[in-house]
This record gives structure tokens, sequence and C-alpha cells, in this order.
């Protein structure tokens, strides 16, 4: 017809493992648009013909997809040489030269399937793996662009003739699925016990068996493999503790439903919608008197739970009920993801596992509500590779530092920060860092010049960057904490940063982490920080409460209130082993230790965290606090430290408040900025945090802090990503 165009439709965003091209599919035959549609590289190309006003009908409908995971960032339009087609069809997938950074992230079992996996009529019932176009791993399975089935694990599997029908039928919620299997022709379930292999429904039968009666089984998860067992069995919880060399840290839960989640823990409707939403993370829910077993929170005035994401898990809750989840590891070292160790972890009762490859590993994230809004505590599995704008035409890599190490692409004006691997002082961590770069730089064809790291000397994150012989732009570690929550809000205006945690490198050689900055974009003043203090023991004093304690008193003048004997004080006195340190963590650690509240950091935070629970109960009672004063803080501790010790821990929180809000002021006044940025995983702390936005709010402060992304060590290499791009922008 005459009225007829052609036209190449570029989509670009979350397009591809979302369902997306059936999607298109459907509109264009719904509305009798002729043409085809096709992934190329990690973008989506639509050829339609039709007339002008129906292909901008068609344009604006797909360019706002009605499609869970779905999301259009940019489209363009151009005309074309006209083309032979007959209706509209699906075209094979093209490579391209770049791929997008916009990636899909796993997906969590949607309704149907799930309809699906408990009807006994349905040919899926019970399959382990069911998934559709709508559901089911993507990014941990994915080996290359474009998103299409022989470029996943599921390569592997051919699709048997049933399956063939249902992904080439386009009414079918599995039209283009490419995880598309059945029990026919998809990766088949095993139970691995010491003594016998079960399949089908009789491994998640025996499954449930072992855990009902007290057992530890390993199950394979999207990420990695987990291991599970009953939160009401205090021998089987400490049997995992001793497995895991995990003594304190408490676990996360796992539930069937909402309704059970309700039964067990408070629960408000913005947490429901966390927990229920795309990312299936772990959601730390208050529960002060929980119904676990002591072993399972160890204390804590909340419990992480999460809902069963994947079909594998929802069968074995169906016959359990509520299950203890933490990743199958020792403590420090990373998540598991090959069958071959899974099988050979020691103290197991079985392992579930089934033949489809993980490709990356990635552990549960983690968040919690803060003002009606998500704070991310840990940020990995359904929230990575997820990419945010970053305003820069370059191509550069940020190193991020060594603890929860991330790394940070940066191309085609868009970042991508990988989940946190662990610590690098760990070679089994180092290594995995240095695979999964390699492997997600090769995924989007990105291969920076540039590469930003720590200023710590003897960081290996820094170290590493040293090695791949690109121009390296160091940035000091504080600084970009503040960069981290500036990337988030994009901020570029001069800004006050407050940057609190345990440790950092300080441009003067000593330790910082209670530090006011005045940050202009890619450049920083320090205005403030805490009162100084020397540490004796180096790293090992972030583990010994108690030492840090003496170490403050000792400084104070207080020696005579110290516990740790002559050794110390002489190794003070001589600068043996010794560092100054500013760090607002290290204060938490000795506070809770005056307190005696807790001695030993067994896991990283847990004296700050404990310190935290006893400080929130006061505060939620309304309980009157001391007023204490950071500069003659130790002196006046010791004075009223026999008072009632929650009180004095609310007290130490407002006094830290306190001394934030006066430090802006000051800068306030000499500067004339309102704008506050609050980093670092001190700020973890959601009693501190609240305090101190509305200490801060009050006197016309503006605050922002990290909420979509970690606020402490995780999210780093964000920030130096941001600052070294502002600051190539300024050079440029």
């Amino acid at each position: 017809m005459a009225d007829r165009e052609y036209e190449r439709i570029v989509l670009t965003g979350v397009v591809q493992g979302v369902g997306f091209r059936p999607y298109v599919c459907r509109v264009a035959r719904q509305m009798e648009i002729e043409g085809y549609v096709l992934n190329a590289g990690g973008v989506v190309h639509v050829f339609a013909k039709a007339s002008s006003a129906m292909l901008d009908a068609f344009v604006a409908t797909i360019t706002n997809p009605v499609l869970p995971g779905a999301i259009v960032v940019h489209v363009t339009r151009e005309h074309v040489e006209a083309f032979q087609t007959q209706g509209f069809t699906i075209a094979e997938s093209e490579a391209a030269a770049a791929a997008s950074m916009i990636l899909t992230v796993d997906l969590p079992l949607c309704e149907s399937c799930a309809s699906e996996l408990l009807t006994e009529t349905n040919r899926r019932y019970h399959h382990p793996l069911i998934s559709c176009a709508s559901c089911g791993p993507r990014f941990t399975i994915l080996t290359d662009m474009p998103y299409d089935r022989h470029h996943t694990a599921m390569l592997d599997f051919p699709m048997c003739a049933s399956c063939r029908l249902e992904y080439t039928a386009v009414e079918n919620h599995r039209f283009h699925a490419q995880t598309i299997s059945c029990y026919e022709c998809g990766p088949q379930l095993t139970f691995v016990t010491h003594t016998k292999v079960y399949d089908g429904d009789t491994a998640i039968e025996e499954a449930a068996h072992q855990l009902q009666t007290g057992g530890l089984v390993a199950m394979k998860g999207i990420g990695g493999y987990h291991i599970a067992c009953s939160p009401f069995d205090s021998e089987a919880v400490n049997r995992l503790r001793t497995l895991k060399g995990r003594d304190a840290k408490p676990f996360a839960v796992l539930f069937p439903s909402v309704e059970s989640i309700k039964a067990l823990c408070a629960v408000t409707p913005h947490e429901i919608a966390l927990l229920t939403s795309e990312a299936r993370p772990i959601v730390l829910l208050d529960t002060e008197c929980p119904a676990f077993v002591p072993q399972v929170c160890n204390g804590s005035l909340q419990t992480g739970c999460l809902l069963a994401y994947t079909p594998l898990q929802l069968l074995l809750l169906s016959q359990t009920g509520p299950l203890i989840l933490t990743s199958l590891n020792v403590a420090e070292s990373p998540i598991i993801t090959s069958d071959a160790d899974a099988l050979a972890f020691k103290g197991l009762d079985g392992v579930l596992t089934h033949p489809r490859q993980i490709v990356t590993p990635l552990d549960d994230s983690v968040v919690q509500v803060f003002e009606q809004d998500t704070s991310v505590v840990r940020r990995s599995r359904g929230y990575v590779p997820k990419a945010i704008a970053m305003r820069t035409p370059e191509t550069l890599l940020a190193m991020g530092g060594d603890l929860k190490a991330a790394f940070c692409v940066v191309t085609g004006g868009q970042a991508c920060l990988s989940a946190p691997f662990g610590d690098l002082a760990h070679t089994s961590v180092q290594d995995i860092f240095e695979a999964e770069l390699a492997r997600f730089s090769a995924l989007i064809g990105c291969y920076p010049t540039v590469i930003a790291c720590d200023t710590h000397p003897r960081y290996h994150s820094a170290k590493m960057a040293r090695k791949l012989g690109k121009r390296i732009i160091e940035v000091q570690h504080h600084h970009a904490h503040i960069g981290a929550v500036m990337a988030e809000h994009t901020l570029v205006s001069p800004l006050i940063g407050v940057a609190f945690d345990g440790t950092g490198y300080g441009t003067d050689g000593t330790i910082w982490g209670g530090e006011i900055f005045i940050v202009e974009q890619s450049t920083f003043t320090r205005f403030a920080h805490l009162p100084k203090v020397k540490l004796q023991g180096g790293d090992l004093s972030a583990k010994d409460a108690r030492k840090t304690l003496d170490c403050y008193l000792h400084g104070a003048g207080l020696s005579a209130y110290t516990t740790q004997g002559d050794l110390l004080h002489k190794a003070l006195l001589h600068d043996i082993h010794t560092a100054v340190s500013t760090s607002a963590g290290r204060m938490f650690d000795a506070v809770a230790s005056l307190l005696d509240i807790c001695h030993v950091n067994q896991y990283e935070g847990q004296c700050a965290i404990a310190l935290q629970n006893v400080a929130t109960i006061a505060y939620r009672n309304g309980i009157t606090s001391p007023l204490l004063h950071i500069e003659t803080l130790w002196s006046e501790l010791v004075e009223i430290q026999q008072q009632d010790t929650a009180s004095v821990a609310l007290a130490f929180h407002h006094a830290l408040a306190r001394w934030i809000l006066e430090s802006c002021l000051g800068a306030r006044q000499q500067y004339g900025i309102t704008d506050v940025a609050l980093g670092g995983g001190v700020f973890q702390n959601t009693l501190l945090l609240r305090l101190t936005i509305d200490a801060l709010r009050a006197n016309g402060f503006q605050v922002y802090y990290n909420k979509q992304f970690s606020s402490g060590d995780g999210s780093l290499a964000l920030g130096q990503a941001y600052l070294v791009s502002a600051m190539l922008e300024r050079d440029r």
C-alpha cells in the first residue's frame, strides 16, 4: 500500500531476558503490523512496516511495556529501505560490536509457573526448574550476548518436541522463553546422601525428611549453593554454626509465603512490598521476641526474612515450613557454585543438586526499610547487574576496596556495580574477583583505558589495578564513600560529606573513619574529624574491642580504668605497631566494651550492632539519656558507666549525631553549603542515621544518603567511578 512506511526501531534498556521480543511480536500482530524483531548485542531491533500513524501508536506501546522486569530507557527510529516479510516474526539474533550495559537480573518464580508447579494435571507438576519468559535465572546463567538459549547454561539441554511447540506458540507464556524445560528435556533434580541417590519427588521428600529430623541439607540455588536447616531445632542450628565457622552472626530464614512471615514476625506494608518485589531480597524485620530458637538471631532485634523465589525452594518448604537459608561456604570464603565442591563439603546430610551450571556467583541481597523506602545493606541477586546512568563519555573501571570487594564498570553513559565478593585478603576471593571482572568485561565488550582504585598502598585491589597496565587514578577511601552517595543522587554541586566507617587510609598516612569533608565533585577538603586516638595491633584491633577501649582510655589519660596491663601501655608509649585513627567504627567498639555489651567482633560490626540494639530499645521506650560530648567522651563515660546501660548507649548515639550537626553548622557558616551527604558503613546503623537526619533537617540542611546502594565498602567502586568520571570531564 502507498501509505506504508518502513522503519527500524532500536530499543535499549532491560529488553533481553524478560520476554520482550515475544511481547513486541504479540503487540505487532494485534495491531496488524508486519515485520520482525531480533536481539542484537544487548539491545532489541524492530523492523516494522505500517502507516505512519500506526507506527507511532506501535512505538508508544512497546516503549511503555506492560511486562514485569522490562524497562525501555532509549529508543531510536529511522526510515529504511523496503523489506519483504509476511506477518510479524521473531528473527534470529545478530552479534553486535558492543553489548548493552543494561543486563537482566535473575527473576523470581512467577505466579503462573507457581500455579503450574502445584497443579497435578499440569505436565510440569513439581518440576523443580520450571520457568517461563517472565521468570527464572538470567544473569547467573548468561555466558554471552545477546540473550539466547545457546548463550546460557541451558545450551546443554536441547528442547523436547513439547517444549519446542510451546516455544514457538505466540500466545504461550513460554513463547521464546530461553530457559524453557520440562521433565523430559530439562536438568533433573537429585538428592545425594552418604549412602544413596534419590531423584524426582523422592529427592524432595527425602531432603525434607532430613531437615525435619535435624539434618543439614545443601541445595543448589540461582547464584550458588545454600545450606538449610530448621530454625526450630537448636542442635541443628549449632551444627550449622560449627560447620560454617560462624559463631555469632544471625541467620536469615526462608518462608513459603507472606502469611507464614506474618505468623512469626512483625511486618509493615513497605516491608511486604520489598519481600514480594522482583529482587526477592532478605529483608531485615523487627522481631524482638522471635519464635525461633535463640541461636538463629543471637540476640539481634531483627530477623533476616526472605520469600521462596525458586520452584525448588517452594516445593521443599511446602513440606518443611520455614528454613534457615545461608550460603554454602566457610566464613570469609566465596559462595560455592560447583557441584563437585558442594558434594565434597564435609558435615552435610545431603545435597539437592541438578546439572544446570551456575555461571556467575551471587549471594542473596539484604535490605531494610528506612523512611518508608528501600535501604540496601548488601546489593547482589535481584539488583546486580542493574546499571545506573553516569553522565560521562568515558569508559573506565573502578576497583573498589579490599573488604566487600566489588568492581564498577562505566561505558556508554552507564555504570554497573558488581556484587561484593568478600575480603581480598583471601586468595580465593582474589581469584573469583579477577575471573568475574574478566568475564563481565568480555560480556559487555568493555575494555577501559582508565582505572580507579583506593589510595591505600597495601590494598590488594590497588595492586591488582596496577597489574592491568592502564592509567591509574587513586581516590581517597572516604571521598569514595561520599562519591557513592553523589552517584546515586547525581549530585554535582559543592556539598558537605560526612564519612563514618571502620577504617580507611587518609591522605596524611593515618587511619580515617570519622570525617567531615567539603566536597566539590572531584576534590575535597577535610573540614573536621573525630578526635584522634593511637590504636595498637593493626587489623587485629578491629576484632578486640577491649584493646580498642584501653587505647581510647590511655589516650584520654584514664589509664587507671584500663584492663590490658603494662604491655599495651608500653607499646602505645613506644609506638610499637600503632596507628593514629579517627575511626567512628572503632569508637563504637570501645563504647560497647566499656558498657559491657560486647567485647569481640566475631563478624564485622558485631560490637556496633550490639550497642545499637541496646540503644534502640531505649529510644523506642522513650528513655531519657544523659548528655555526652564527643570531645570529653571518655571522662564522661567512666563517670556514668554504672548508670542504666541502655540510656548511656543511646546517649552516645545522640552525642555523635550532635557532633555531626555542629560540624555541619560550622561548615555552612564558612562555605554557605546546605547539602549534606552521609556515607560509610556506620550509617547502616539506622538509629544513628535517624538521629543525624532529624538533627540536620531541623536546622535547614538537605540530607542525602545511600538507598539503592550499600553505604558500606561494597559501593566504594561506584563512588570511585563517579568521582573519576567528574575528574576526567573537568580535564577534557
